[in-house]
């Protein structure tokens, strides 16, 4: 997870820096490679839990039924590390740019996607799987509503004063 939000506190730095010398195509670069790194860690940290995940948990600790549910739960890394890795990457840039009132609505949004499961596992039905599916709509309404909103915020960025781009 270090790792993860390492490339996301790069991307926020670079993401400002190049937004501040005008560096467009370098910020392109930047973001596939912040991205790459991104799903790349996830991946890695999900192999030896997936593949080993006995020794992993038990290497955490040394409570059996804790370590067999984690077991049993660890195929919920995926659809939350991966979706969840692209949106630390995006909120660094967001950050970068400083459109923390964009990135606070986009977030609310998300919160919006993972409420329902959320509200059925905490008040209707109580189902534990619930709460991992509502952590896992969290995280992918967090990277595709930051993924829709993040063209519009890179052209504001880069766009030229008095070219009638920057007033919209």
């Amino acid at each position: 997870a270090y790792l993860i939000a390492g490339a996301a506190f790069a991307a926020e730095t670079l993401a400002g820096n190049l937004r501040g010398s005008g560096r467009r195509d370098a910020l392109d670069r930047m973001l596939r490679l912040a991205l790459a790194s991104a799903l790349a860690f996830a991946v890695v940290l999900c192999i030896p839990l997936l593949a080993i995940p006995e020794f992993i948990f038990g290497w955490m600790t040394d409570r059996d039924q804790l370590v067999a549910d984690l077991v049993a739960l660890r195929f919920w890394l995926l659809p939350i590390l991966l979706p969840g890795a692209v949106a630390y990457i995006l909120d660094g840039v967001y950050l970068g740019f400083t459109e923390g009132r964009e990135l606070r609505n986009r977030m609310l949004w998300s919160f919006g996607v993972g409420f329902v499961p959320w509200a059925c596992a905490a008040w209707i039905w109580r189902q534990e799987w619930l709460l991992w599916l509502s952590l896992a709509f969290f995280m992918l309404g967090r990277a595709v509503t930051l993924e829709l909103g993040l063209r519009p915020i890179i052209a504001r960025a880069f766009a030229r004063p008095g070219s009638g781009a920057a007033a919209k």
